[in-house]
This record gives structure tokens, C-alpha cells and sequence, in this order.
């Protein structure tokens, strides 16, 4: 929620108490999709951390930042000591701009097409990331029409009372939380405007508190009703020491989880291939040792050694001890002498495999009791260094380790959640809809699209095939086609749908393009229906 458009509005707020007059003295990046603005005022430096993944698109200021010495790019430097006049966001939309005398710098968070432009007036003069002459042109008519600011007017609305679509419509930005809260708040009979004030001025405003809901860091202004459920608390009082603080602590966390699911993983292995191996060595242990038994066939054979035919693979004798008679395979190729030496090798060689078979059993139980230990041992950590010790007296390798750096992983789809329950995966763009429909979605998933109209492919993922999705899950995935479509504005919109195997890509077909073996279809609205979640900002 760090990046939804009031805290971003407040980080404006706060950027420009802290960095108008401040020069470019460089503009870089080290780091996959993040630059790095370095500011300095009275010979001081501060680094304005920009973040444009699809995922986790942010601005951050810092006081402290170390550029390395290679593998680094310079880029923007036509603004190299320029002074920062002011910053502004557009109204209701993510789209922050540094003025500086002659240049304007914007950052634009549009989920995949989130990224960094440098303008001088209305010519573009350079963008961060790779973008499309069309895209830049479209985004340049949207620049023009858009109107920005610096500050937080009160709000005056027309709103009498909690309607969803209505609020959503005059206040586009505002996600599930706030308006759950506007809901609660509405109902103590408090005026509407007073109630929207009142919480948005809490993301202006407000302290911050950053603390754990169902197990993920969450970020909310204290106020908040939500707020009161978080655990493991930390309040601030300005936007960038709280962003700080919780991309600090979730990078901590998202290593963590990582290390610790390996590690996890490892033991769960380890002690499921011992527990095995106790099963297999205990069975033969409690059979027994045949040392005996090999040496009574060996001296059988050589006291009936000039009676026996070797023409046969299985011959019967007496027993002497028991006077009953034994069947005894041996070797047709062998003479009886040889017979016997063979038997009296394998009881030789039983004595010794029955002795390491119950010394292995022994090892085998105190290394299984040891990792028992240390699995009840994880469980209880929450110091990455323990966890670390652990790794390294588990032996495994760093290369094992999968990559922690969650601002890397370049999160391709928009994600809701249905009644709480089912998973509703959207795609962002051509490409990534191939993804979703050719790689992400399994079989029995259920997929949908506006039906001969450009956009997104939507994946209702079925975790259980043997039950039947509700009728009412099926209209609300595709309400959320039809909103992700050119046909959004539209009173209904018809949707196909139908289990991902029947959706096929032939060779030479575009970019999000698709051919459906069976289809049905339904009649919606294009909406992002009540009853959805959105997991992700867009």
C-alpha cells in the first residue's frame, strides 16, 4: 500500500519540504529496472532511489548509497547540476515530476509500463527503460491533458452515503482497505465528506504503522481500523523512514522464508530417505543372520560330497541335527567341493553384512534423532544467522540457494481473489499472456477473454477438479475479462470461457494471440466485481 496514489501524494509532500534547491550532481543505475538520482545541497549528498519493476514500483529517499565502481551506467545527463524547483503529481494518477530549469524528470507507474522520461517542454528526450514510439506518443497526449500538483486540497463531494462503484468513480485510487474503512466509518453516522477527509488526510498525514497480517508486512496509516490487527508494530512519523524500514524488513523476510524453506526442504528429504532406511535395515536385522545356515549347507555338501550329482540345480540331503531333509541350491557349473567353499564364503561374508547392517541401523537412528532436532529447532527460529549455521551444518551448498532478491522477480500478472478463496490471475500485455495461458495455467484452469475484442486472457485457477465452480465465480472472472478490454466502458460485454486445454497456439501466431478448440460464452458486466480482491497495485 506504500505505493498507492495518497502515500505517494504524501511522499511528494515530503520531497518537497526535502530536496527543492538541491543540484544533480549524477544520475545512474547499478541495479536491474532501479536509478539512482544523487541530489546535494551545502555539499551533502542524498540519493532519490527510483524503483520502476512492475511489482514493486517506488521512490525512496536516502541519505546513504554506494555506487560501485564498475558495471554501472550514466544516463538523464543533460540534467547534471540542475536545481530541483519543485515536485509534482498529477491529479488522481501515479505520475510524479521533478521540475528542474529546463527539464522535467517524470516517473510514471503504469504496471508493466512503469518508467523513468526525461523531458525538455514537450520533447522526450530520453526514457529509462526501452519503451515503443507509439507508447511514448500516447503517453505524451496523456501528459498534456493531465493537471499536477503539490499539494492536498480537501475534499468536497457530492457522495451522500457507502456506494462502492460511486466512490470508485470519483476516486479511482482508492483500493479494498480504504474503502472498507470508508464503509465502517459511514455507519457511525458521521458526514460522507467528513469521512473521506478524515481518512485520506491519515495517508497525508498520519502516522505510519508498519507491522505483520497473515504473516505479510503490511503498511498502513496508524489510524486505520485494519492498522489495529497488524503485530510486531513500528510507527513512524514521516512516509520515506517507514518505506525505508519495510523494504528493508521485507527484503530481511522474503531471505528468510527463502533460506528457511531450503533448508526446511533438505531436512524434510534427509529424513524421509533415513526414516526408510531404518524400515529396510530394522526388517533385516529382525530376519536374522543365515551365517549358519550357509555354513550347515557347506558342511552338508562336503559329507555327501561323492554322492551328489551336480547335474541338478537343487539338491535334498539329510540333516544331520534334525534328521529331516533340506533342499540346498548350488551351482551346476561347480564341482560339490567348490559348492561348499562357495556357501562357506557367503557365510563369512553374512557375518560381516549382518554386522554392518546392525551398525548402520545404530548411525542411522542417532542421525535421524539429530536432525529431528534440529527440525524442531527450525521451527522455532526466527535469527536468519541461526538459520544460516544450520545451512552449513546441513552442508548444503549456496548454489542450492535460490535467488533472494524480490525486487528482481518481475511479477507478470494483476492477481485477485474471489469469496476468499478462488485465485484470478490477469494478464498485463501481449507477452504476458502467452505467459499466463501457455506456461502458468494448468489444464483444468478455466480461461476467459472478451469475446473478438482486444485484451487481457484471464485465468480462474481450479484447485479442485472434482468441484464445481459456482456460477457466480464464473460471471465475476469474466466481469474482470471484460474490465481488462477495450471494451471496459461498455454496458455488457460478451465473454468466452473454457478449460485451458482447449486453448492452443499455432506456429507464426502474434503475441497474445490464441485459437479455442471449444468455447461457451456469458453476457457481463466490465467491472471489478464486489466480491474481488486485488492481491497486487497495479
Amino acid at each position: 500500500m506504500f505505493n498507492n496514489y495518497l502515500y505517494l501524494k504524501r511522499a511528494v509532500i515530503e520531497l518537497n519540504e526535502l530536496i527543492i534547491g538541491c543540484k544533480i550532481v549524477d544520475v545512474f543505475s547499478q541495479e536491474k529496472d532501479k536509478a539512482v538520482i544523487v541530489l546535494q545541497k551545502n555539499n551533502q549528498d542524498v540519493f532519490l532511489i527510483i524503483n520502476t519493476t512492475a511489482n514493486l514500483p517506488y521512490l525512496l529517499l536516502r541519505n546513504k548509497y554506494s555506487k560501485a565502481k564498475k558495471n554501472t551506467y550514466d544516463f538523464f545527463r543533460d540534467t547534471s547540476y540542475k536545481s530541483v524547483e519543485k515536485v509534482l503529481i498529477a491529479e488522481s494518477d501515479r505520475i510524479i515530476k521533478l521540475v528542474l530549469n529546463e527539464y522535467e524528470i517524470i516517473f510514471s507507474i503504469r504496471g508493466a509500463k512503469t518508467n523513468l522520461f526525461l523531458f525538455k517542454g514537450n520533447d522526450l528526450l530520453e526514457s529509462f527503460k526501452k519503451t515503443d514510439e507509439s507508447e511514448i506518443q500516447k503517453f505524451n497526449e496523456e501528459l498534456n491533458e493531465l493537471r499536477f500538483t503539490s499539494l492536498f486540497k480537501t475534499i468536497v463531494t457530492d457522495i451522500k452515503e457507502y456506494d462502492k462503484t460511486i466512490i470508485k468513480n470519483e476516486f479511482p485510487f482508492v483500493n479494498n482497505i480504504i474503502l472498507n474503512e470508508i464503509k465502517i466509518r459511514s455507519n457511525e453516522n458521521n458526514s460522507f465528506t467528513q469521512v473521506i477527509n478524515e481518512i485520506f488526510y491519515s495517508f497525508i498525514s498520519g502516522d505510519i504503522s508498519v507491522g505483520y497480517l497473515d504473516g505479510k508486512l503490511r503498511f498502513f496509516p496508524n489510524d486505520l481500523v485494519v492498522s489495529k490487527e497488524l503485530t510486531e508494530v513500528n510507527e513512524f512519523e514521516n512516509y520515506f523512514d517507514a518505506l525505508n524500514y519495510f523494504l528493508t524488513s521485507n527484503f530481511k523476510k522474503d531471505k528468510f522464508d527463502e533460506v528457511y524453506k531450503t533448508v526446511n526442504n533438505e531436512l524434510e528429504k534427509r529424513l524421509s530417505f533415513l526414516s526408510n532406511k531404518i524400515y529396510n535395515l530394522e526388517q533385516r536385522i529382525n530376519n536374522g543372520s543365515k551365517e549358519n545356515e550357509y555354513y550347515k549347507f557347506g558342511n552338508l555338501i562336503l559329507s555327501n560330497i561323492y554322492s551328489i550329482k551336480t547335474d541338478e540345480d537343487i539338491i535334498e540331503l539329510t540333516d544331520y541335527e534334525t534328521d529331516s531333509q533340506i533342499k540346498i541350491k548350488i551351482d551346476k557349473q561347480l564341482s560339490p567341493s567348490e559348492n561348499a567353499n562357495k556357501y562357506f564364503d557367503k557365510a563369512k561374508d553374512e557375518r560381516k553384512n549382518y554386522a554392518v547392517s546392525v551398525d548402520l541401523y545404530n548411525k542411522s537412528k542417532i542421525e535421524y534423532e539429530s536432525l529431528l532436532k534440529v527440525k524442531n529447532k527450525l521451527s522455532t527460529l526466527n535469527n536468519i544467522n541461526e538459520l544460516k549455521e544450520i545451512k552449513d551444518y546441513l552442508k548444503i551448498k549456496e548454489k542450492h540457494l535460490p535467488k533472494m532478491n524480490k525486487e528482481e522477480i518481475n511479477i507478470k500478472y494483476y492477481h485477485f481473489i474471489l469469496e476468499d478463496k478462488y485465485h484470478v490471475y490477469v494478464g498485463r500485455d501481449s507477452k504476458s499472456n502467452d505467459l499466463l495461458t501457455l506456461k502458468f495455467a494448468k489444464q483444468n484452469d478455466l480461461w476467459f477473454h472478451a469475446r473478438g475484442l482486444p485484451g487481457s486472457h484471464v485465468v480462474l485457477r481450479i484447485e479442485n477438479t472434482k468441484e464445481a465452480v459456482p456460477k457466480n465465480i464464473i460471471k465475476s472472472a469474466a466481469s474482470i475479462a471484460a474490465f481488462y478490454s477495450k471494451a471496459k466502458t461498455a454496458g455488457t460485454v460478451p465473454v468466452s470461457y473454457t478449460f485451458k486445454k482447449f486453448v492452443i497456439k499455432k506456429k507464426g501466431m502474434e503475441p497474445g494471440k490464441v485459437l479455442l478448440l471449444k468455447e461457451s460464452s456469458i453476457l457481463v458486466k466490465p467491472e471489478i466485481p464486489a466480491n474481488a480482491v486485488m492481491e497486487n497495485e497495479e
